[in-house]
């Protein structure tokens, strides 16, 4: 069995949210997604730590 990677898996064009993005914001754009969960990252596009 091939084990597939995240880049397989994931979109390129992900939703994510910014860091300073208000929480309402972060809600509307899961629920228009269908999403449980988006990374959350900089002002360089960089996933990082909250």
């Amino acid at each position: 069995m091939r084990h597939r990677t995240v880049g397989e898996l994931m979109p390129r064009n992900a939703i994510r949210a910014g860091r300073n993005m208000p929480f309402k914001e972060i809600v509307k754009l899961l629920a228009d997604n269908y999403a449980t969960a988006l990374p959350v990252v900089d002002d360089l596009d960089r996933p990082g730590c909250v």
